[in-house]
């Protein structure tokens, strides 16, 4: 499968052995109820996106997180342990972010289950590792589990001091989170390895999920029942072994016995063709014998026995396996009717029966014939014919009363007898059931079924009085299966109602509902009160929203006892969404309907909508959101640090918040500006004529622009740097060239040759261009990722950067971003399209989607000059913008003169040869 000292003193969590020689803490309950010495069954999920992909083609139903989690629901798994990290990188799986997130933990528990993250621990960087157990508990995690293995032993370089390390590692999380459930996964057989920190991790979790992979351990026969007699005498020797040590642990003498924590087992489950290498098929049978072993273990090292089990991994299970995973029980749950299973030692013996050992701390005995490899535990019992006065009792304790299925369990025995008596007392008489234990060995034979009533009345014995002279009788193990009750039908009730929530456009939405009553329950989901068709599940997906989708939903849950219907849960599908740092509520967005472009600054945002007048949000400590109340012409805006820009449609300039720079004082005499961008602490503007003016902070010489500059045709401000594109395809770039931390960045040193470049942006210390075959390059500080584009990054029509990240909005309208997403301002979720406009701020992004309704084109600062005709257009990137003219109103059609793309900036459009006594213009989106 498979994440020093302090001065507090903790909480100790701990179990006697069975023996009862040792004394350890109490169990502690930690959050979310989670009982460590009951845990219930469980699976691991490698990659999400192979388990959301049909479990690896095995299960048609699941296709997506939400059905994913209700098929564990459905198969009786209480908690799913999924894979964060390894070592101290975040894992993201086959995603473009990590792939253990609050999304996935929030969709776990709408499905009712206990959601894990673990981490293939290494413990080669310690503080790295507990960062990574806050990330997870960050998300929402219930619990945190080290898959800790041989990486953790003395033959590694890294390992310096193990118990010292995982001391460190360990005390350090459950510090930080000391009413979370903790447990490790260590190899389960400890002597073959003595330098593991076993008593180091065991310390400070709550419980132990030791790997137990019998499959390929010959020693063992590769059977279940081996193993895990084999694992029973590694821990109680461990445990018995921890009497009487004490460490001092910075001034505290910790006890070791507090190492001693409930064992939950791992096993792997392994369909037909396991991509893994040197893996093979697990039979179905043995999920079934492993965790019937563990429950009914005659030598469990935990006391109360072992009621926790999981199984590796999911993906990988075969459609066989998980009918076996389903029917298996483990654990003491409400509602839940849990197989009753009794192997031999825990029998009643009348007569002379004798004893056959099978396994015994990981060697194989049997009967001489080694036959008998597939007995159910470690042991079985054997007689040779009687008058019928010697039998085996297997006495079950029924909590629920009603029918159950009766199974004997008999290894391979080549004397068996082929009409063995069970003679089954039940609630009503008793039976006689003849087993032919020549057939079908070493797994469990159906006796009949039976009504069983509360208590220990009933029983089923095993009887000598076979009928062959030179035969035995086999009593190894009974089962009973419960298959239904007279229980009285209750009917629905809704306990948690589907939730308000919104979308963008195109992203998908879930609703769902948690319902008790009498089973089955049939769930209808209804739209503004109607019925959805095909909506019968107890939750209910949209993928991808229209607008049309917004409104109302609600569901029908009945039975055969009634009805409930629950509350309305409102639909808004949205055409905006923000990302990222909400410190300052920069990402609460006002409504953008007539949004024609928005802008972001440092912790603030901007919006300049279609009648003029700009919006601002987010912080205004320094007055850069109180935008000038007689502003109500732009055409363009800009963010920067702790300042804002806009264009009005005279081409003058407005600017406003921050000013300790004079950043905000605009050169007298500025005009004629079709383009602005600001810095953290300087302002830049392109004039019409292809020049630029640059005024504020100058600390890095980022307001002097290069002498002679001309045709330019777009400009980008970075941090405490400038860059321009010129007309002819080339970048030219200056101000602060180093980093945060004073080191040598090269944010202003072009790289060479940079040419045919068609686009620019700048963040906070890196530079990013746009080539005109769509492709993305990137310089600077590298501290994030964020000059490393990704190397597929194809069909790009335009970039933005924020401070370490930045977005490339693609031909189809959908997003590619990388760099930094500790804020999630890069882990957007995943579908988005039809973005039209988009900007990113320093831990933030801004993205409006097409709504299909857009406001009409604004052709503004219009100017006639030597015959030429034009003015600017505030434009959606990627819509297509056409210009036309008519002589007459009266004339028919309408004549193209231009068509541009529209760049999320102004379009200058404009009839070079504006001739004739009148002309009439309009301006439209081509469809």
């Amino acid at each position: 499968m498979f994440f020093g000292q302090f001065s507090f003193r903790a909480t100790l969590c701990g179990v006697l052995i069975s023996s009862g020689a040792l004394s350890a803490a109490r169990a502690v309950i930690r959050d979310g109820g989670i009982d460590p010495a009951n845990l219930g069954k469980g699976d691991w999920i490698y990659f999400t996106s192979m388990a959301t992909n049909k479990l690896g083609g095995n299960v048609a139903s699941v296709t997506n997180e939400h059905s994913l989690m209700r098929w564990y629901t459905n198969q009786g798994v209480r908690y799913v342990i999924v894979k964060a990290a390894t070592d101290d990188f975040l894992f993201n799986g086959s995603y473009n972010f990590p792939q253990f997130t609050s999304n996935l933990v929030n969709i776990a528990h709408a499905h009712g289950l206990l959601i894990f993250g673990y981490n293939r621990s290494y413990g080669a960087n310690v503080p790295g590792e507990i960062q990574i157990a806050n990330y997870v508990f960050n998300q929402g995690a219930d619990g945190f589990v080290w898959d800790a293995e041989s990486e953790w032993e003395s033959g590694n370089s890294w390992i310096t001091n193990g118990p010292a390390q995982a001391w460190t590692l360990c005390s350090t999380v459950r510090s930080n989170w000391p009413n979370k459930f903790l447990a490790h996964a260590p190899f389960d057989i400890i002597s073959f390895h003595s330098s593991f920190p076993y008593k180091e991790f065991g310390y400070w979790c709550d419980a132990v999920m030791p790997q137990i992979y019998h499959f390929a351990r010959t020693s063992i026969k590769s059977r279940p029942s081996g193993n895990i007699n084999w694992a029973d005498a590694n821990w109680k020797n461990w445990q018995n072994a921890l009497a009487g040590q004490s460490t001092n642990m910075g001034g505290q003498t910790i006890f070791w016995t507090n190492a001693i924590k409930p064992l939950a087992p791992v096993n792997h489950v392994y369909g037909p063709n396991p991509p893994n290498s040197g893996v093979s098929e697990i039979p179905p049978s043995h999920v079934m014998e492993f965790v019937d072993c563990l429950s009914t273990d005659p030598n469990t090292v935990t006391a109360g026995g072992y009621k926790g089990a999981s199984f590796w991994r999911a993906d990988l299970h075969g459609a066989a396996q998980w009918t076996n995973i389903k029917a298996a029980t483990i654990g003491d749950f409400p509602g839940i009717v849990n197989n009753l299973v009794i192997d031999s030692p825990n029998a009643t013996r009348v007569g002379a029966w004798t004893s056959v050992r099978t396994f015994s701390n990981g060697a194989f005995f049997g009967n001489g014939t080694g036959t008998d490899t597939n007995s159910f535990g470690s042991n079985y019992l054997t007689k040779f014919q009687g008058p019928g006065s010697d039998y085996i009792q297997f006495t079950p304790n029924v909590v629920a009363p009603g029918d159950y299925d009766v199974y004997q369990w008999h290894a391979t025995v080549t004397n068996a007898s082929a009409s063995v008596p069970h003679v089954i007392t039940f609630n009503g008489g008793t039976a006689t059931v003849f087993a032919n234990q020549l057939t079908n060995p070493g797994t469990w034979s159906l006796l009949g079924r039976f009504n069983f009533a509360a208590g220990t009345a009933g029983n089923i014995r095993v009887s000598d009085n076979i009928p062959e002279a030179g035969a035995v009788a086999i009593a190894d193990g009974i089962k009973l299966v419960f298959v239904s009750a007279t229980i009285p039908v209750t009917p629905p009730a809704i306990v948690t109602p589907p939730q308000d929530q919104a979308v963008l456009v195109g992203q998908g939405a879930t609703f769902s509902v948690t319902a008790t009553g009498s089973p089955p329950l049939q769930y209808q989901w209804r739209f503004g009160g109607q019925p959805i068709s095909g909506a019968t599940n107890s939750d209910f997906t949209l993928a991808p929203t229209l607008a049309t989708n917004s409104g109302l939903y609600s569901v029908t849950v009945s039975n055969a006892a009634g009805g409930a219907v629950s509350s309305n849960a409102l639909l808004l599908v949205q055409f905006a969404g923000a990302w990222g740092d909400n410190t300052f509520g920069q990402l609460n967005l006002p409504e953008l309907t007539t949004a024609l472009a928005v802008a972001a600054g440092e912790w603030h945002s901007l919006a300049l909508f279609a009648n003029g007048h700009v919006a601002a949000w987010g912080d205004n400590w320094n007055g850069q959101c109180n935008v000038p109340a007689s502003l109500s012409n732009a055409m363009a805006i800009a963010g920067g640090g702790y300042h804002s820009l806009a264009i009005r449609t005279d081409g003058t300039v407005a600017a406003w918040g921050a000013n300790d720079y004079n950043q905000s004082t605009v050169p007298a005499g500025l005009k004629n500006v079709f383009a602005i961008a600001a810095g953290s602490w300087h302002s830049l503007a392109l004039k019409t004529d292809g020049t630029v003016v640059a005024w504020g902070d100058n600390a890095w010489g980022q307001v002097n622009s290069p002498a002679g500059l001309t045709n330019v045709a777009a400009i980008a401000a970075g941090g405490n740097h400038c860059l321009v594109l010129k007309s002819n395809g080339t970048v030219i770039a200056w101000g602060q060239n180093i980093d945060a931390n004073g080191f040598l960045a090269g944010q202003s040193t072009v790289p060479p040759g940079l040419s045919n470049v068609i686009g620019i942006a700048a963040g906070a210390y890196h530079s990013v261009a746009l080539w005109s075959d769509r492709s993305v390059i990137a310089w600077g500080d590298n501290s994030q990722n964020q000059s490393t584009p990704p190397g597929s990054l194809s069909n790009v029509v335009a970039v933005v950067a924020g401070g370490f990240h930045n977005l490339a909005l693609r031909t189809d309208g959908s997003l590619t971003p990388w760099g930094a997403s500790i804020d999630g301002q890069a882990g957007f979720p995943p579908g988005i399209s039809n973005v039209i406009a988009l900007a990113a701020g320093y831990a933030h992004t801004i993205l409006v989607l097409d709504s299909g309704a857009l406001p009409a084109p604004r052709w503004l600062g219009l100017s006639l000059n030597a015959g030429k005709f034009g003015g600017f257009v505030p434009s959606f990137q990627r819509k297509s913008y056409v210009l036309e003219f008519k002589n007459s109103l009266a004339d028919p059609n309408w004549t193209t003169i231009t068509t541009a793309t529209g760049n999320g900036a102004l379009l200058r459009l404009a009839d070079p040869v504006a001739t004739g006594p009148a002309r009439y213009y309009r301006v439209r989106f081509n469809p």
